[in-house]
């Protein structure tokens, strides 16, 4: 599976320039983003996105503007809500990215789920491999960490493989009954 939008936004990405930490960084050159510039480029309506504020699943922005994390932590709740239950995924997302033990903050951990699925591009069954060389380098704060971010990128790679083969299932279905 060759991402052809970064997931959960709308936001293309170009084969020749692949490179998630690059992306982010350009967008969040000035700062933060505003709740529209959000809207259009996840797609979401601004009242689903101040409602995800409001019942805790994203943080505050300040003065108006988002952070790069909660950037982040807003694609990643989009294209995970398909398939997990808001408590499952703010539990998921705050399993590595809050407390004590933080293993890295969103935009890491987006950064590194990027890179799984885009190297699990044959699909699902690919996907621990693709875990696995994306953090062939990562070093662990502490004894279990790598095993523990592994099983929530794995996690993550596989809602998300699964959500777009759904929609596929979708595609066909509707051009066999209309």
């Amino acid at each position: 599976m060759k991402l052809r939008t970064l997931p959960g936004t709308i936001i293309e990405l170009s084969p020749s320039d692949y490179a998630p930490e690059k992306l982010l960084s350009n967008l969040f050159l000035t700062g933060g983003l505003v709740l529209s510039q959000i809207s259009s480029m996840t797609g979401l309506a601004p009242y689903v996105l101040q409602n995800w504020v409001k019942r805790g699943f994203v943080s505050h922005p300040e003065h108006k503007k988002y952070t790069c994390n909660q950037f982040c932590r807003i694609i990643m709740i989009n294209f995970l809500k398909d398939a997990l239950q808001f408590e499952q995924i703010t539990r998921l997302l705050n399993s590595v990215t809050e407390s004590a033990n933080a293993l890295l903050d969103e935009t890491a951990l987006y950064c590194y789920f990027v890179d799984a699925v885009n190297a699990a591009a044959l699909g699902p069954d690919k996907v621990k491999s693709g875990v696995d060389s994306v953090l062939q380098d990562f070093r662990e704060p502490y004894p279990g960490a790598r095993k523990k971010l592994a099983a929530v990128l794995e996690i993550m790679a596989i809602n998300y493989i699964s959500s777009h083969i759904r929609q596929s299932a979708e595609i066909l279905l509707k051009s066999i009954i209309e």
